[in-house]
């Protein structure tokens, strides 16, 4: 990375959030407030901020996207490709522009992250202002008028003041852009079309060396009959690993990677190398259902294999109604 690049990195996830949480709470602190000191400031406070709420950041990123699916699904997505590419080799192969390029989204969600945690922190503190107005006049400079919350004042960078109740909804809008910017960058990064995918597949069809695992996806049919707790117990599709009369490995597929509920993702970790130029046979069984399928890769080969149970389900049905 070269001088500038890191300098952009750094700028985007060390002292912008540095410099935004200095502007949001250094006037609860003091009342004088001015560009060099703000400047001094964000300088002192950028890296040992940024180190010392790694961990609530994270734990506050947890809690935000606890029922969000979409986060849920792409971390899952993120470590199965992590466990397919060796992204090490990956970095050392790909040109300094697209490393940048993943250096700085990188550094984008970093930002996003931690902007939307001070956001959030603040947006609490504007809420503690306005049901607590008579103590946080005295504590945090705010103004009340006799208890009425719609009077409550914030002290805002500059030395001036904006309605409290105002400043909490405007931080909390900000927040949920700032998550949602998360979400965004997340998803170019780390999801099924996202960088890192693309560059693995373009490198390892240029010279190899970059895959590491074998995977794919099986498409397959739920009886329709069975309830939740009955799909639980049948499982997902069950995939074997064969070279000749060796079985390498059995997986249960896993059916939370997608949103199709008639999809299922397989991974054999670190079984490239294993079966790289040997005649290889894929064993799918799933509630009676069985499909083989043999294949064989090469060094320059993306080992993605896909398995489509549904004809063979059909059969199925239709012999044992036959029958």
């Amino acid at each position: 990375m070269e001088a500038a690049d890191f300098g952009k990195r750094d700028l985007l996830q060390n002292f912008l959030p540095a410099g935004i949480a200095v502007i949001l709470f250094s006037p609860f602190i003091t009342t004088e407030q001015s560009l060099e000191g703000t400047l001094l400031a964000t300088v002192l406070l950028a890296y040992p901020i940024s180190i010392l709420l790694y961990r609530p950041v994270g734990w506050f990123s947890n809690l935000a996207f606890l029922f969000c699916p979409t986060r849920q699904r792409l971390r899952k997505v993120r470590v199965w490709w992590a466990g397919n590419w060796d992204y090490q080799k990956l970095f050392h192969s790909i040109s300094s522009e697209d490393r940048n390029y993943l250096y700085l989204t990188a550094a984008y969600i970093k930002y996003f992250n931690y902007v939307a945690f001070y956001l959030f922190a603040y947006f609490v503190l504007q809420l503690f202002g306005v049901f607590s107005p008579d103590q946080c006049s005295k504590v945090l400079f705010l103004t009340s008028a006799e208890g009425t919350v719609w009077d409550v004042m914030t002290p805002m960078f500059g030395g001036w003041r904006a309605k409290t109740l105002y400043v909490a909804a405007a931080a909390l809008v900000g927040c949920a852009a700032c998550l949602r910017g998360y979400l965004a960058e997340s998803h170019d990064l780390f999801d099924d079309d996202g960088s890192y995918v693309v560059l693995s597949n373009l490198k390892q069809v240029e010279a190899g060396g970059i895959a590491r695992s074998i995977w794919g996806k099986v498409y397959y049919d739920i009886p329709s009959h069975l309830n939740k707790s009955q799909r639980k117990v049948l499982g997902t599709p069950q995939v074997t690993l064969e070279i000749g009369e060796e079985q390498i490995s059995t997986v249960a597929c896993d059916s939370e990677l997608d949103r199709d509920q008639h999809i299922a993702r397989f991974q054999f970790v670190d079984k490239f190398s294993v079966c790289s130029e040997k005649d290889c046979t894929l064993v799918v069984r799933f509630n009676g259902s069985e499909f083989t399928d043999e294949f064989r890769i090469t060094a320059k080969d993306i080992p993605e294999l896909t398995v489509d149970l549904r004809p063979t389900q059909e059969l199925a049905k239709v012999k044992e109604a036959s029958g």
